[in-house]
Order: C-alpha cells, then structure tokens, then sequence
C-alpha cells in the first residue's frame, strides 16, 4: 500500500466515479481502476460496489475512506509544517516550454497562479516543443507547454489555446498588392509561396512541423520551396522578414504586434486548416504535485473561459 494509491481511492470515493476521479488527479482511468484492483488484493477486500456508472462504497470500503481522509489530512499538514523550511532551489517549479506559449501565453498564466499561490516560484526553460516532450520525459520538468502533439511518448496533452499560423512578408508594394488579389480571390491559392524564399523555424519546434502539415494539406510541397534560412527563433525570423530577406510562416500570436505596426504583413490561411492546438503537457501516469495540478487548473480555467464568453 502507498500514498498514492490512498489519494486514488479518496478521490474515487469523493467523485462516486472512476472518470471523474481521473481528470481530478491528471491520471488515465485505467490506471486510477489499477491502483484501486492493487490496493483491493493487498486488503483483501472489495471496496466499491460497481453496478452502475456511478460507483459506491462498501462497508470495508466506508471504514478505509475514514483512514484515508485521516492520512491525507496528515499529509497536507505535513506539507504546510515544511512549506516555509525548504531548500530554495526545490521551491523553484520547473517548466517547459516551446517560445510561442513561452513568450505569448505564459507570462499572462504566472501572473494569473502566482495571484492565487504568492509563494510559488518557477524556473521557465523555454526550447522547442520536441524537447519540451524529452524534458518531461527525462524528469526535468513535470509540466510543458507546447505546439503540436508528439505520438506515442507517454505523454498526455490538453489542448487549452487555439492558436493560427499564418503567412507573413515584408510590407511592400509587391505584398501588398498580392494581398489584395488574395482578398478578391478569398484567399484559397497560396501556389506563389513556391516562388518566394522561404525563412521556417528549425525542425523540431512545433511551428515548423505544423508549417509542414499545413502546407502540405494546401498542396504545397517544402521540399519545392526556396528555404535559405531554418531559424530557431520567431522573433529573428520576423526581423529577418522586415529586412526583406524572405516570407515565412509563424504563429498568429507572433505576428500581430508587427502587423499591427504595419512592419509586416500577414496573410490568413482558410479557416478550416489554419488553425492549431497549443497543448499542457506532462507525463501520463506521472505523480504531479499540489502546485503543478493548480497550475494546470488554472490554465484551464483561464480559456476555457474565454470560450465559453
């Protein structure tokens, strides 16, 4: 028997559902149903009566939820009695993430935590979203933010923003009139972006492997584009587009500052494949603390709200 399995059970016996119980702690639900089979060999007992959706206790299962609330609470006492004694490099919550969350996104969600959890710090490595996916991987960090979703990594991935990318150039006579045509043509033909030179983020960030999938779906091949450049950085590609070195494709929440100045331009893709996820990131089965699980609840709070306005 372990804590963890303990907290498993608390909290399917709190949400009567092994469903719910799951998005509460941030675990799969067969491996909530795996903790509670292991803890009910140990016991040998059965502790929940599963006739229907909803599940309930049994009178073993009433007496342990007693011990357990009992030992949770110990628990967090535990965790307050140290809170103020710990090592200061171990209060630091380590985070990854790629540059567009990073830059865009993440200041905003801090500053939001950090207003419910004064006493939270937090370490930000910010680097593409595939090496967001090994520093969670590796144990580095517990929480990532990042631009596309990576298969078969053991890892879980929340879309919480969606995000767009679209196509940016220099504000010039020849861009603006293309912009113009694309207008009046609803902006379906993006076949010139092959006779352009092409900036793309360096491989590995989620920019550019969803560059790639949109450009593709838009019948437009990377391998026929004129790349003089792989860039690590959006803001360098930016710079490097207004000094007229050549087009890209970046997010949406990039270019807006610039376009809104009127240094670039940019050009929208159709609605139905413009867009992106950007994702919360961790480790699936992983254990996350108390701070890491607020921090995700609050960047769920935070858009799913703005859906929903």
């Amino acid at each position: 028997m372990n804590l963890k399995q303990i907290e498993v059970f608390a909290s399917v016996a709190k949400n009567e559902n092994f469903s719910r119980a799951a998005n509460e702690l941030f675990l799969s639900q067969p491996t909530v149903s795996a903790h509670i089979l292991a803890l009910e060999k140990e016991l040998g007992v059965r502790l929940f009566d599963r006739n229907t959706k909803e599940v309930s206790l049994t009178e073993q299962g009433q007496r342990l939820y007693g011990y357990a609330r009992q030992m949770l609470e110990l628990q967090k006492k535990i965790k307050d009695a140290f809170s103020e004694t710990r090592i200061e490099e171990n209060n630091f919550l380590p985070i990854a993430s790629s540059s567009v969350p990073s830059l865009y996104l993440l200041p905003q969600i801090l500053e939001t935590f950090r207003k419910k959890f004064p006493k939270e710090l937090f370490k930000v490595m910010e680097t593409d979203s595939v090496n967001v996916v090994e520093q969670i991987l590796n144990g580095n960090a517990k929480i990532g933010f990042a631009g596309t979703r990576m298969e078969n990594n053991h890892c879980k991935y929340l879309p919480f923003y969606e995000d767009e990318m679209v196509v940016i150039t220099p504000n010039t006579m020849k861009y603006r009139k293309q912009k113009k045509d694309m207008e009046q043509s609803q902006g379906m033909d993006f076949s010139w972006l092959e006779k352009e030179i092409f900036i793309l983020r360096e491989e590995g960030s989620g920019t550019r492997i969803e560059t790639e999938k949109l450009l593709n779906n838009m019948g437009v091949s990377i391998e026929k584009l004129n790349v003089i450049a792989c860039v690590g950085h959006q803001e360098t590609i930016k710079r490097m587009v207004r000094n007229k070195s050549g087009i890209s494709v970046i997010s949406k929440l990039a270019a807006m500052e610039d376009a809104n100045e009127k240094k670039i331009l940019y050009f929208p893709f159709p609605s139905n494949i413009g867009k992106r996820q950007l994702y919360v990131v961790y480790k699936e089965n992983g254990i996350l603390s108390d701070a890491e699980k607020h921090l995700i609840e609050t960047v769920m709070e935070m858009y799913l709200k703005e859906k929903t306005k």
